[in-house]
């Protein structure tokens, strides 16, 4: 019995190590992207200024204050971006236990598209309704408490998620949505 208990929990923090790997591959890999725009980070949140091509700085979508009142208290906007012209903002708490973090995604260029591929990816995605042309919440609370919407209005996609309730996931998802260019 002592051995199949051990076992257990060997395997529920593989689980839960692979389940926030995944989500960063998919942050960092399927995401970033190019742009020209500066960031600078202040007090409540980061101010942007772009230099054209229609792309968005992700980490200007949302305030620390607002991540922290989601409960990741103390996280670093960290942006990224990749070959898919995307872009992404990692905010990263860094503490004991488990890190916990919010990712914002953003890609201007296909924006149904881009939400039926990530759609199809979730594990079991429920529509939503007031976020943008369409909008999905994809949650889970074992082994630990996660939620993303992923969402597209027009060629935009965007997604939040991260380490956050279902209803935090909505609400930054909408804050988020209101601030894109």
């Amino acid at each position: 019995m002592l051995e199949s208990a051990h076992h257990r929990g060997r395997v529920a923090w593989a689980t839960v190590v692979g389940a926030l790997l995944a989500a960063l591959v998919i942050a960092f890999a399927g995401c970033g992207g190019g742009g020209g725009f500066k960031t600078a980070t202040t007090g409540g949140g980061t101010k942007t200024s772009t230099t054209g091509g229609g792309r968005v700085d992700a980490c200007s979508l949302l305030t620390t204050g607002e991540v922290a009142a989601a409960g990741v208290a103390g996280a670093k906007p960290v942006p990224g971006k990749a070959a898919t012209g995307g872009v992404n903002c990692n905010f990263l708490a860094k503490g004991p236990g488990l890190p916990k973090s919010v990712t914002v995604i953003v890609n201007t260029a296909g924006g149904k598209s881009y939400y039926e591929q990530l759609k199809a990816l979730a594990k079991s995605p429920k529509p939503i309704s007031g976020l943008g042309d369409a909008a999905y919440l994809d949650s889970s609370s074992t082994p630990v408490q996660s939620a993303t919407v992923g969402l597209y209005r027009g060629n935009l996609y965007l997604s939040v998620g991260g380490n956050i309730s279902p209803k935090d996931a909505q609400s930054l998802a909408a804050k988020a949505l209101a601030r894109v260019p």
